[in-house]
């Protein structure tokens, strides 16, 4: 659909995923999004500080965690409170629109990114445990964690860039083009969830033939750190499992939309899809929190500490 002049505002109105039907409706949403906003924001700057103030835990591997949380947070300082004012931005202009769109695309790409990046540092850790401290320094870190980001900065923003249909309404099937679409879901979809059954797949191979060798007490040490990286790994692969779940609607929704039609699925099912995903930034803090013992007795000082202030 291409909006014309007589196009009234309830129209436009009407076209917006997160805009529901009736009144109770939008305040239920209004007060379940606020709320999840102010965990969202308090559970990744908890998680954020608790690492950064704690000394053991400054490592390679906890730096990927801090860039999951601040692509976490984002959720709550920038999308949620975008969802709220998406009517306001279409009226101000389609542009200003279109940016909100963009920066979820951003936020989600940056979030699985980094996601799998811990993933690739856990299987360094396994598969090249010598090499490990060489290959992982603090530099070739902060190199990986820039690129994710950049990289997922330049695909959230190529509608902006000119690759989108042209359109005067600022609605997904109707601004991105399906070859974007289609990119968009092969990069935070097909390809991390095809990553990591190969990183998953090669260290349960190594972990198998590790436990088959401890039989003096080197080994045995090798065995206490391969379980230390185990145990970190299903951890990641909990968040990349539970984020596959929180976004794959939000995904096949943009390819229904872009390949059927913008209209086929109604505002509640889009607002639905939204609150999954958003849900997602809110449990990664708690999920990686709860399963690290580090964090956990940190997070206690740090608690108590404050209470005894």
């Amino acid at each position: 659909m291409t909006v014309n002049d007589s196009t009234t505002a309830e129209d436009l109105v009407s076209a917006l995923p997160l805009e529901p039907a009736e009144t109770h409706l939008l305040v239920i949403q209004t007060v379940f999004l606020s709320v999840l906003m102010l965990v969202v924001i308090s559970g990744n700057a908890g998680l954020i500080c608790v690492i950064a103030c704690t000394q053991q835990l400054r490592s390679v591997t906890h730096a990927f965690i801090v860039s999951l949380a601040l692509s976490d947070m984002l959720v709550g300082v920038v999308i949620i409170p975008i969802n709220f004012a998406i009517p306001t931005a279409m009226f101000h202009g389609y542009t200003t629109c279109m940016y909100a769109a963009c920066f979820t695309v951003v936020v989600a790409l940056s979030s699985i990114a980094n996601i799998f990046a811990v993933s690739i540092d856990r299987y360094l850790a396994v598969a090249h445990p010598l090499r490990y401290r060489s290959l992982m320094t603090p530099r070739n870190a902060s190199i990986a964690i820039s690129t994710t980001w950049v990289v997922s900065i330049i695909l959230g923003f190529l509608p902006l860039m000119g690759w989108r249909v042209t359109s005067s309404t600022c609605l997904r099937g109707e601004t991105y083009h399906p070859g974007y679409v289609l990119l968009i879901f092969a990069c935070g979809c097909l390809l991390p969830a095809w990553g990591s059954a190969l990183i998953y797949a090669k260290v349960f191979a190594i972990a198998k033939e590790t436990n088959q060798k401890i039989t003096d007490t080197t080994a045995m040490a090798t065995g206490w750190r391969m379980r230390s990286n185990r145990k970190t790994l299903k951890t990641i692969a909990i968040l990349m499992l539970y984020f596959q779940l929180s976004w794959l609607p939000v995904f096949i929704s943009m390819v229904t939309d872009a390949f059927v039609s913008p209209r086929l699925l109604p505002s509640w099912a889009h607002a639905l899809f939204g609150t999954l995903a958003f849900v997602n930034s809110a449990l990664d803090p708690l999920i990686y929190g709860y399963r690290n013992r580090d964090i956990r007795r940190s997070a206690v000082k740090c608690v108590t500490g404050l209470v005894s202030v």
